[in-house]
């Protein structure tokens, strides 16, 4: 398996494959927030949820809030 770091800026996005994309949004104290854009088969976990299988069967959308991932809709905006 390749590792590879890439240094990126707010607005700019990286492509993995033809499908993929990934941009970030925000850089603040120390934290990002990017947006993966992928095809609706493609599962996105945080590594978390891959070490706790029963976590993993979280819905994408939940009262949890930034507990559990979300699929946004295509072509709505995040606020």
């Amino acid at each position: 398996m390749r590792k590879t770091v890439v240094t990126r800026s707010p607005c700019d996005a990286i492509r993995i494959g033809d499908d993929i994309e990934v941009r970030v949004f925000r850089v603040r104290n120390g934290h990002v927030r990017f947006g993966l854009t992928a095809p609706s088969d493609v599962l996105i976990l945080r590594s978390e949820l891959l070490e706790n299988p029963r976590r993993a069967e979280i819905p994408w959308c939940t009262s949890k809030g930034k507990k559990a991932a979300r699929r946004i809709p295509p072509g709505s905006t995040e606020r």
